[in-house]
């Protein structure tokens, strides 16, 4: 409709020939876009082209074709909506009945309470109509409605306007609930007065607060005063610039030359070490580790099961299952797999194993650049699993069942620990756990610092730290 009258508006602005009648300027002809049908627009637009007839015989015909529209504009969406309550009056009842039981306390010249207690009376009453003499303050919205002449509908119009009163009373707290713990009074909610009085410079005390409010504010425009100074300090040095809509832009960023060192060594150091497949590494590891002995709690009898305890590794540490792996190993069948990642199920293995892979891996001199060891980083992943876990929940961005684990990583890149958790929860006390039981095992000290996000902080959490000799800090 709107692009009808759009076209219509250009052919008239391009269109000379037409009478002076028919200018933009005319409100009745410019509007009609808004209530006509296509058919009617299509009509019009010919009779406005049609030069053959005089200005006013045209005139006369567009008048009839628009003789059927509405005088008035249409409705806005918030009319519409104050007329779909009033029509859906059975609903609104059924909510109504249970609010008229509670006991809503308020001002006594509040509109939802007076036209709430009218309602009831109405109801106990058992009419069917409003009066025309109701004494009841309506809003301006629903004056139309409630005092129209179908008086069984201004009766709905009034519960409905009770409804939307009541909700915007509650939320901004000119009517409450005493019993409620959500809308109660405002004085209950704050400090009675009375207490206020004689405990007013205690509580700006603790606050660190000025008696008045002048110090407060003109601290407040100092800091402001400063910040501004520094702004345009950096608007003259051009790291910040003011568009033309008045928002601040950061200058854009300047790469840095690049520096082909790092990139030469890695290079070296790729081109020393060659190609080496995942198998080959594993081995070269456990040669010097024997962590396959910590896993089987013996020496492996042959070759085979040797193969097969790495396959299980391989099928517990990836999305691959034992039928996945096996289909990649040759003389190496699924159930061996199977049986040997049970074997690894077993309490302490794995994490005994593990520890000996990150002291193997802190011997090596880089290590040392990489840090001390005695600073570590901690978050929890989610892994899928099946819900019928103890520990499983749903994890609230991919809607999947799954578990928690909970990590610490060396700043030398070695993982010292790992406890599965439940989703959604606090983690300040398996952070800790984490670093006591890690600082337990070494002779240096242990952990000195431990980052965690938000997740893991708390200010308890923080001081049980201190206490056991580390700091527990967010990031």
């Amino acid at each position: 409709m709107r692009a009808c009258s759009t076209a219509w508006s250009r052919s008239l602005a391009r269109n000379p020939s037409v009478s002076p009648e028919f200018s933009l300027t005319e409100e009745p002809l410019f509007s009609i876009s808004i209530y006509a049908t296509t058919p009617q627009l299509v009509v019009i637009k010919a009779l406005v082209h049609d030069n053959t007839r005089p200005a006013e015989v045209r005139l006369a015909e567009i008048g009839a074709l628009l003789g059927e529209l509405p005088d008035k504009p249409p409705a806005s969406h918030a009319a519409s909506v104050r007329e779909t309550l009033t029509d859906d009056y059975r609903r609104i009842r059924s909510l109504l009945a249970p609010l008229c039981e509670l006991e809503f306390s308020g001002r006594d010249t509040e509109p939802s309470l007076q036209q709430l207690e009218l309602i009831a009376r109405l109801r106990d009453d058992g009419a069917t109509e409003l009066p025309i003499e109701h004494g009841v303050p309506i809003s301006a919205n629903w004056r139309a409605l409630v005092d129209c002449d179908d008086r069984k509908r201004a009766l709905h119009a009034l519960e409905a306007s009770a409804i939307t009163s009541l909700r915007k009373d509650l939320r901004r707290g000119s009517v409450w609930i005493n019993h409620s713990l959500s809308f109660r009074e405002r004085d209950q909610m704050l400090i009675p007065p009375s207490e206020w009085e004689s405990e007013r410079d205690r509580h700006l005390s603790l606050l660190g607060l000025p008696a008045t409010a002048d110090p407060f504010l003109e601290r407040l425009t100092e800091n402001l005063k400063a910040s501004l100074a520094a702004l345009e300090e950096a608007r003259e040095a051009g790291r910040v610039t003011i568009g033309k809509d008045g928002a601040l832009h950061l200058s854009t960023l300047e790469a840095l030359p690049t520096d082909g060192i790092p990139r030469r060594t890695r290079d070296l150091l790729f081109k020393a070490i060659g190609a080496a497949q995942f198998a080959d590494l594993m081995m070269e590891v456990d040669v010097h580790t024997g962590f396959s002995e910590v896993l089987l709690a013996r020496k492996a009898r042959d070759a085979k099961e040797l193969v097969s305890l790495y396959g299980a590794l391989m099928a517990h540490g990836t999305e691959i299952d034992a039928k996945g792996v096996a289909a990649m190993i040759q003389q190496v069948d699924a159930a061996a797999i199977s049986n040997t990642m049970r074997v690894l199920e077993m309490s302490g293995r794995l994490s005994r194993a593990n520890a000996r892979v990150v002291e193997f891996q802190r011997t090596h001199p880089i290590t040392e650049l990489w840090g001390t060891g005695q600073r570590a980083s901690s978050d929890s992943m989610s892994l899928d699993t099946s819900p019928h876990l103890f520990y499983a929940r749903v994890d609230p961005r991919r809607r999947t069942h799954a578990v928690g684990i909970y990590t610490h990583v060396l700043d030398q890149h070695g993982i010292v620990y790992n406890q599965p958790i439940v989703l959604n929860e606090r983690q300040a006390g398996v952070a800790i756990e984490g670093a006591v039981r890690h600082s337990d095992t070494r002779e240096d000290g242990g952990l000195l610092a431990l980052a965690v996000d938000t997740h893991g902080y708390t200010n308890v959490g923080m001081a049980v730290s201190k206490l056991l000799g580390f700091d527990l800090s967010g990031c």
